[in-house]
């Protein structure tokens, strides 16, 4: 058992490891080279091996000052065949926690790691096909990606079924809308990119969203927190607030709170808009699939500005930060952007994770 107060800086130590190594090898490659399939076989079994592994078997027991939610879940998981859900919100996460009641805690954390960690990857699998483990690389180095995996594991999962869904856009209808409808049943939060989904429908046009995007940034500033407060107050008129003093973790919710305006958020979720804008009318790629998930990101994040002043701000944020990694590599693994796109690639993962280490231990 690794020691609870090592087990985060180690598991960044690790990562750290695997990173060095996934970008040596992508950097030694140029454009007309076909990476070998034994090197990228060997990515995805020591990134996603290592990542599964290392959540899956958490102590289970741990203090909240080290894993977050994680003792909260282990106590509503062992009293949970006991406990009424009628009138619960996101029933559908309690109820996976009453189908993996009889395997024990330890097995049902395992598996929601990996389905945290492979439903995604299966996405970029349809997408991607053999270089889905660099997405899946981009989207473990992401800022919010652990903390999702432990902390705030059931908006984790939520994200997770809501990506898998995506990838049947294209072949079956049912099962994106399905499984689109099972996400918000684990955490109803996921209405949100639902609905970003649907606005891409009416407002295509990438520029105009990017200019309310700015203008958001800037209101958000000056206004955010009288915003943040009349929106919170509709939400709840009309019952549509995800308010965690009701769901049944109500005993663990005794964080200190901070509300202010997250630059360094800000300057993190521009980065995609400004890349995906450079990808589209710098290097002309043109896919309306691609723009669809770029406008999704852009209206999602918009909306988060304007929830910037919130309690536990980056639950929100994450909710347009989960497809970050797909707005950054999507056409990079798709056709030649770049003179030496292999070496950008590795350049992309090295940038992403230090910012993630920063932000990990500032």
């Amino acid at each position: 058992m690794i020691p609870i107060e090592h087990y985060i800086l180690l598991y960044y130590v690790g990562l750290a490891l695997l990173v060095f190594v996934a970008a040596l090898q992508l950097s030694v490659y140029k454009n007309g080279d076909m990476i070998p399939n034994t090197v990228l076989h060997t990515l995805e079994v020591l990134f996603l091996g290592f990542v599964i592994l290392y959540i899956g078997t958490r102590d289970p027991y741990a203090s909240s000052k080290y894993l977050g939610d994680t003792g909260a879940y282990t106590r509503t998981f062992n009293k949970i065949l006991s406990t009424d859900l009628s009138g619960s919100k996101d029933v559908g996460f309690y109820l996976f926690m009453k189908l993996m009641h009889p395997f024990g805690i330890k097995v049902f954390y395992l598996v929601s790691a990996a389905l945290y960690v492979l439903l995604p990857y299966l996405t970029f699998k349809k997408w991607f096909g053999r270089y889905a483990i660099i997405a899946s690389i981009v989207t473990i180095v992401s800022m919010s990606f652990f903390a999702f995996g432990i902390n705030t594991m059931r908006n984790g999962l939520a994200v997770a079924i809501f990506l898998f869904g995506l990838g049947f856009f294209r072949s079956s209808k049912i099962m994106f809308i399905g499984l689109l409808w099972l996400s918000t049943v684990f955490h109803s939060s996921m209405f949100l990119p639902i609905t970003a989904l649907l606005f891409t429908y009416f407002l295509r046009n990438s520029k105009i969203l990017i200019g309310i995007w700015l203008l958001t940034a800037v209101v958000a500033f000056f206004f955010g927190d009288a915003i943040e407060r009349n929106l919170t107050a509709l939400f709840k008129t009309f019952d549509l607030a995800d308010n965690r003093a009701e769901n049944l973790f109500t005993d663990e919710f005794k964080a200190i709170i901070t509300r202010r305006y997250r630059l360094d958020f800000v300057l993190y979720s521009a980065v995609p808009i400004i890349l995906g804008a450079y990808y589209q009318y710098k290097k002309n790629y043109k896919d309306p699939f691609y723009l669809w998930i770029y406008n999704t990101y852009i209206i999602a994040n918009t909306y988060w500005l304007l929830m910037i002043y919130a309690a536990f701000t980056d639950r929100t944020a994450y909710l347009s930060w989960m497809l970050m990694p797909t707005v950054l590599v999507y056409p990079i693994l798709k056709k030649r952007i770049f003179v030496n796109q292999y070496q950008y690639l590795a350049g992309l993962i090295l940038i992403s994770f230090i910012f993630t280490l920063i932000i990990a231990f500032k």
